[in-house]
């Protein structure tokens, strides 16, 4: 389907499986939802503008899905990223808005790398269209190479922002503390899943099996998974935990992503059917994990709801024991945990199982040393194991230790803890993942349950109960959850901040006063030279034809009302002075220029400087 007219390229829609599947669970996960919602912002002064703007984010993100170029996407994804703002800084308290400033920024900037991928793909393949841009590529190979790899670095910073991949991560665990619950669900489980498949259509469609591009990509996941998960382990605040979470999980969909994109020579985005692990493992293990963490996030967000519209905490000291004698909050929490966690028996085990077989083969065939390769593997069975690691913290402090005085101990007498939708909505998306957990268990048992296999996951889980157990007996250790997370590992606060803050704006005001004394000096020169005043004749009177005409005749007149003899020239001066000011007025516009006007031209002239280079260099 195709909207013409619309800045010149128009906007194109195509719908085949994955993004047929993929957006029945968008619309599933905004109907949960919106569902939950009603109960949580009951006493919200800003429910209307939460559903309106939920909407539009529900538009784009379905639009970004079904774009079939990828103009239409860009139009969509950053039609998301303004509109989803408004969920972050809902409460609009000194937090909420300064979590909106990083959410914010972090867009723009992802936006601008994002463009200006577009621009070079475009100048390059001449299309924009997913499905023929890597063909045009191929059957083009005087194509300038380096340029197609800036291309596709442009578009994994654009879209690795959105998906809160390394080092771009910084807005997730910010963001969802401090935006709504029902919200916090949708930002985490979906709208991360945009830049995935950003992620996805840049390595397959422009890099697929370029070792230098996949590798990245397997380096990125890696570090994202590993940070994600420490942060998560630290973290004392139950929605910075599962934020955190999402930062670690958007590490295993990265990391997926780079393998593809080793493996993956014929192009394909995603398998036709789900019914061959052969056809393209390392796509299938990264779209089912997307699906998974879907499902899971919405789970577990949608449980810190109804504890924090409980006891307005999220501290876990402060909300321990809150879900003691809830077995309809504690059983989907504990089946989301599970298959997060890589349990075998859920989705999470099978996703997780893949993309480990797929990572050792992809590093495999990119000829990486055997002590490379082990390096990875084991930053990524540890990972999972942390994942498990800080589900059973949660786990712990909601509903097997005894609440504490306050909060927790209050809300264990309520039985209306929570709406019978909204419980409906906890229970639905868990049987849902234990479901398809045994459907698909059912269906790859031979080849997934594996004693090689299937090792692996064991392995990961043994890591995750050791973990746990340290994380009890030491960091957690009379009862109290401590976050010992070191400050100095803030990125946002010790890096970029300053950065934006303070580096920059030092280093741009520099830059202006240079321009401003070189164009100070450049009008000077002008008005010595070109425009300089020219000599006033001494026979010439002041001001114009004009003024000297009808001034003199004004003039006439009013000495012929007066009945003077005599003719005083009062109006022609008057006008000749009107005259000149306006013509000095004009001289000082047309010689000067407004400071902000001057940096605002210069930055655009930059920007498009850099594009034509990037564009037009051999």
């Amino acid at each position: 389907m195709s909207i013409d007219g619309i800045c010149g390229f128009g906007l194109n829609f195509t719908a085949d499986g994955f993004r047929i599947a993929y957006g029945t669970l968008c619309l599933l996960a905004f109907l949960a939802s919106f569902l939950f919602a009603p109960r949580y912002l009951s006493h919200d002064g800003h429910k209307k503008r939460f559903y309106i703007f939920s909407a539009v984010v529900l538009i784009a993100t379905l639009g970004v899905f079904f774009a079939a170029d990828l103009f239409t996407l860009l139009i969509f994804f950053e039609m998301m990223s303004l509109t989803s703002y408004v969920w972050v800084a809902h409460e609009e308290s000194d937090g909420a808005l300064r979590a909106g400033d990083t959410y914010m920024a972090v867009a723009v900037i992802g936006g601008l790398f994002l463009l200006a991928g577009i621009v070079l793909v475009y100048s390059e393949a001449g299309t924009l269209e997913i499905a023929k841009i890597r063909e045009a590529y191929l059957l083009n190979p005087s194509l300038y190479p380096g340029r197609k790899f800036v291309a596709a670095i442009c578009l994994l910073v654009g879209f690795g922002a959105k998906a809160g991949a390394f080092p771009l991560h910084v807005w997730l665990p910010k963001a969802h503390p401090v935006a709504p619950a029902p919200a916090s669900a949708l930002l985490s489980g979906v709208l991360t899943k945009t830049g995935i498949y950003g992620i996805l259509v840049t390595g397959l469609c422009l890099m697929p099996g370029v070792e230098a591009f996949g590798l990245i990509l397997v380096i990125i996941g890696l570090i994202t998974m590993v940070i994600g998960a420490l942060t998560a382990i630290f973290s004392v605040d139950l929605k910075k935990v599962l934020a955190c979470s999402s930062v670690s999980q958007i590490g295993f969909m990265v990391t997926g992503a780079g393998i593809a994109t080793l493996l993956t020579k014929n192009g394909t985005l995603f398998p036709g059917a789900i019914s061959s692990l052969s056809a393209e493992p390392a796509i299938l293990g990264t779209v089912l994990h997307m699906a998974n963490h879907t499902l899971v996030k919405l789970v577990v967000f949608l449980t810190a709801g109804v504890v924090y519209q409980n006891c307005h905490e999220l501290n876990l000291n402060k909300i321990k024991g809150f879900g003691r004698k809830k077995p309809l909050l504690a059983l989907p929490f504990l089946l989301g945990g599970m298959s997060l966690a890589g349990i075998p028996g859920f989705p999470g085990y099978l996703s997780k199982s893949i993309l480990h077989e797929s990572l050792l083969e992809g590093l495999s065939e990119a000829g990486l040393s055997s002590g490379a390769v082990a390096l990875s593997e084991w930053t990524f069975l540890i990972s999972g194991g942390a994942t498990l690691c800080y589900m059973a913290k949660l786990f712990f402090c909601l509903f097997i230790e005894k609440p504490v005085a306050g909060a927790g101990s209050s809300a264990e007498a309520t039985k209306d803890y929570a709406a019978v939708t909204q419980k409906v909505v906890l229970l639905v998306p868990a049987v849902s993942l234990i479901t398809a957990g045994l459907f698909l268990s059912v269906k790859y048992f031979g080849t997934l349950y594996e004693f090689e296999v299937l090792k692996g996951g064991l392995t990961s889980v043994a890591i995750g109960a050791l973990l746990f157990a340290l994380i009890m007996l030491t960091l957690n250790r009379g009862g109290e959850y401590r976050d010992k997370w070191p400050k100095w590992l803030d990125l946002e606060e010790k890096i970029y901040r300053p950065l934006l803050l303070t580096v920059l704006p030092l280093t741009i005001g520099l830059f202006a006063r240079i321009m401003d004394r070189i164009t100070d000096r450049l009008a000077l020169l002008l008005r010595k030279t070109v425009f300089r005043d020219a000599p006033i004749k001494p026979e010439r009177v002041e001001g114009t034809v004009f003024t000297r005409f009808v001034g003199h005749g004004m003039d006439v007149i009013v000495a012929k009302l007066k009945g003077k003899s005599e003719v005083e020239p009062e109006y022609e001066t008057r006008l000749a002075l009107r005259a000149m000011e306006q013509k000095e007025n004009n001289l000082v516009t047309m010689r000067s220029l407004s400071y902000g006007l001057m940096l605002a031209c210069l930055g655009i002239f930059v920007m498009l400087g850099f594009i034509l280079y990037l564009v037009f260099i051999k």
